[in-house]
């Protein structure tokens, strides 16, 4: 009997296809995912968001720039941006409904209204009318960023951004402990409200 136990193995193996996302020009993500880890965050995940989009668009096209600033400020980048998602979906023939100029302008005007207006101490504005102010802007700027994550997607022939769906470790170790946080939150809004 001729056997080497450290003979490599001999039966064929076949090739496992792996999902490439490296051919897309900017990062793909689910509504739902992007709408809960963009409240959860109060906003903060725009950050992540900018940086992810930028840093697959300098993966894909090998351009010189630095996703991590473009990330920190998205208000200096926001319409850089939507132009090269707007010329991505020309350069595809891809009919999309939407004003990239429009939808940049109003999200970052919002970006900085409501970091100034969270500014203003409470003897100017009460906190129950302020918290109220800000929680619409955020709404308000979570549609705004979600109608550009939507061109992105349709950019990268991905509408429902199906390749990103799920949650990753990474998001479920941050997002249990803001959405305990928050919910905190709203208890004791709630109860500043109710006059407890």
């Amino acid at each position: 009997m001729d056997y080497n136990v450290y003979a490599p193995p001999t039966a064929a193996v076949a090739e496992v296809p792996v999902r490439d996302t490296t051919d897309r020009d900017f990062h793909v993500v689910g509504k739902a995912k992007f709408f809960s880890l963009f409240l959860l965050s109060f906003g903060a995940y725009i950050m992540v968001w900018m940086y992810q989009h930028w840093a697959q668009f300098k993966r894909r096209r090998r351009v010189a720039m630095w996703p991590v600033a473009r990330g920190i400020f998205p208000i200096f980048f926001t319409h850089s941006l939507t132009e090269e998602i707007d010329t991505a979906l020309q350069r595809a023939n891809v009919r999309h409904a939407w004003s990239p100029n429009g939808t940049a302008t109003m999200l970052v005007i919002l970006l900085v209204g409501s970091n100034l207006f969270s500014r203003i101490p409470d003897s100017v504005v009460p906190l129950v009318p302020s918290m109220t102010v800000l929680f619409a802007c955020l709404l308000a700027m979570a549609i705004l960023a979600w109608r550009i994550q939507r061109a992105a997607n349709v950019a990268c022939n991905d509408p429902d951004g199906s390749g990103n769906r799920g949650y990753t470790w990474a998001n479920w170790l941050w997002a249990v402990p803001l959405g305990v946080f928050w919910a905190l939150v709203l208890l004791g809004f709630a109860g500043l409200a109710l006059g407890a």
